[in-house]
């Protein structure tokens, strides 16, 4: 009976493969199909002013995309020397309890600093990205562009 089974199943577990995988001349001819490419309609309006218009919209949108990213940075450097101060005074407290207290304000503060700069950062990316898109629209353009995947929105 071991056998009968073992054999059955060397036997349909090429068949098995072959139909999970698709190998089938429908589905072929179904991906021959899927590979050819659209035809695009052209279009007689001169390009340069829609251009000159979504290169000042990408400018306007880098430069505020910079500009959060410094800041972002700049509150986050401050942020740690406001922290590496406040420890270091901290752990010259004699008593334990009040220490350990002294510390665990300090770190708190310090995360209240950094979600309200991450916040900050992400409110002013979500502006640039907004501004972009009104732009965007008003030069009749679709770039197809969309905001980056890169965020400092992760909370410590």
């Amino acid at each position: 009976m071991l056998k009968k089974i073992l054999i059955t199943v060397a036997i349909l577990s090429p068949v098995i493969a072959f139909a999970q995988i698709g190998i089938t001349p429908i589905r072929a001819e179904m991906r021959s199909e899927q590979r050819t490419t659209p035809v695009r309609a052209t279009t007689t309006e001169p390009w340069a002013p829609k251009g000159q218009c979504i290169v000042t919209a990408v400018d306007a949108r880098e430069n505020a995309l910079m500009a959060s990213q410094t800041a972002f940075s700049t509150a986050t450097i401050s942020a740690i020397n406001t922290r590496k101060d406040a420890l270091r005074t901290a752990w010259l407290i004699e008593s334990r309890t009040d220490r350990i207290a002294a510390r665990a304000a300090v770190w708190k503060k310090f995360r209240e600093n950094q979600n309200a700069a991450r916040r900050a950062y992400d409110t002013a990316n979500k502006t640039a990205w907004s501004n972009f898109r009104t732009a965007e629209k008003n030069c009749k353009v679709d770039t197809g562009e969309a905001p980056t995947p890169v965020s400092n929105t992760t909370t410590i």
